[in-house]
């Protein structure tokens, strides 16, 4: 075997044990957010949203959404959460995020070029649920 060829099968021998690792502590800490979260539901969830008329199916979304992002079994999703320090979401991943939860509740998505994007100041989930809240077709924060 060629030198060449011992230097590419130790590049991906090291990126594979990069992402392993990277998997594992990211499981790991999802893991330890889940155990500190006991008797928080998707029923807490909910209730935390009601009380500002936003729509249970809505919240209820984006909870099965974002727990679905984490490899723990029933993980308890937060309004408190920072999407991106917890679930890994940013830029254009958030935004793909955002497009699929509205589509999934049967509200309008905008398009890329549409000034609501400039109101999409989201870092929590809670920030996530209400910008998705101003596409609701009887809401008047949205008209397409």
């Amino acid at each position: 075997m060629t030198l060449e060829l011992w230097f590419l099968f130790g590049v991906i021998a090291v990126v594979a044990a990069w992402s392993l690792a990277t998997k594992l502590v990211q499981r790991l800490r999802a893991s330890q957010l889940k155990r500190q979260r006991q008797g928080q539901s998707l029923e807490s969830f909910l209730r935390y949203f009601v009380v500002d008329d936003i729509p249970e199916t809505l919240a209820a979304e984006v909870y099965r959404y974002f727990q679905k992002l984490q490899q723990v079994r029933n993980f308890p999703v937060s309004p408190e959460d920072d999407i991106e320090k917890v679930y890994g979401l940013r830029d254009e991943n958030l935004l793909d995020a955002i497009a699929e939860i509205a589509q999934n509740c049967r509200y309008p998505v905008p398009p890329d070029n549409d000034p609501i994007w400039g109101q999409a100041l989201i870092v929590t989930i809670e920030d996530l649920v209400r910008f998705v809240d101003l596409l609701r077709p009887q809401n008047s924060g949205y008209l397409s």
